[in-house]
């Protein structure tokens, strides 16, 4: 299966279950017969913009998908954070 099939997979899941690891979601991937590596899941990861978030119903943190507008503005805080962070005086 290709990279686009396996990507749409990945976003399915996380949306419909809680998952928290990228072993869980290789876990997945291969009962599925998608033939992956960690690398490979790491860098898809990257490319759709998951990011963790605290479960309310488990208080444990699980993948969530992101819209590009919301990752925008995250990227700006983060940007701005770590600008912040270098030029803040040590005592």
């Amino acid at each position: 299966m290709d990279r686009k099939a396996r990507r749409k997979y990945i976003e399915q899941v996380v949306n419909d279950r809680k998952i928290e690891t990228q072993e869980e979601l290789l876990k997945m991937l291969t009962e599925s017969g998608f033939e992956t590596t960690q690398a490979t899941i790491s860098r898809d990861i990257k490319e759709l913009g998951l990011i963790k978030i605290l479960s309310a119903e488990t208080g444990k943190y699980k993948y969530s998908l992101v819209d590009s507008g919301e990752q925008a503005i995250s990227n700006k805080y983060i940007s701005i954070l770590g600008k912040i962070v270098k030029s803040f005086p040590s005592s």
